[in-house]
């Protein structure tokens, strides 16, 4: 009995290692892809909210017009809503719903706020 319950023992231990592994590495390339407008053109659209978060705490699109911004990040995973003056790109996939990079403009037609949300 003591060579089975050994055994079972190994393969718990063995199992909380990958997971905890697989944890850290995740973490490790979720965190640490930067925005350039390079890499945004040659990332598949469902792997861009890495550099979304990036762009977001660089403050990179605050301050520029429509224009601006869509020059910077093209028009690739643009969403249109109607009676929405701002811009909503699809930059990944949640459970269900894709995941949006939201941007505000001002009234002058400037950005004021980016941030991602699940739809």
């Amino acid at each position: 009995m003591g060579g089975v319950y050994t055994v079972v023992k190994k393969c718990a231990f063995l199992c909380y290692l990958i997971i905890v592994f697989s944890f850290i590495i995740e973490g490790c390339i979720k965190d640490y892809t930067e925005f350039t407008p390079e890499n945004w053109a040659d990332t598949a659209i469902e792997k861009r909210e890495k550099m979304a978060k990036d762009l977001i705490a660089k403050e990179t699109l605050i301050g520029k017009t429509r224009e601006e911004v869509i020059s910077i990040l093209g028009e690739d995973g643009l969403r249109k809503y109607d009676n929405y003056n701002g811009l909503c790109f699809e930059v990944g996939y949640g459970y269900i719903d894709p995941i949006i990079l939201d941007i505000v403009f001002d009234d002058n037609g400037y950005v004021v706020e980016v941030s991602i949300f699940e739809t």
